[in-house]
């Protein structure tokens, strides 16, 4: 979607501070692909965001995206 990629907790909150801001902030989650191969795992999912301002005058702004997680056991 035109923005650099997002890691870690800390990344999570930079990235949509600023969005979430005075906003009602809900979050759809769709799971689409959990594999376990030997020491590594991935979750592939789907999500929608949904921010709604606090003022009934403003728009809602909606957000959809897929996020992909990978695990390895050490």
């Amino acid at each position: 979607r035109g923005r650099p990629r997002i890691e870690g907790r800390e990344g999570m909150r930079r990235a949509i501070g600023g969005l979430a801001a005075n906003r009602k902030v809900d979050i759809t989650v769709t799971e689409r692909e959990v594999r376990v191969v030997g020491d590594y795992g991935w979750y592939i999912g789907d999500f929608v965001v949904r921010y709604t301002p606090r003022t009934p005058a403003a728009a809602t702004t909606t957000e959809n995206g897929r996020s992909l997680i990978l695990y390895r056991r050490d």
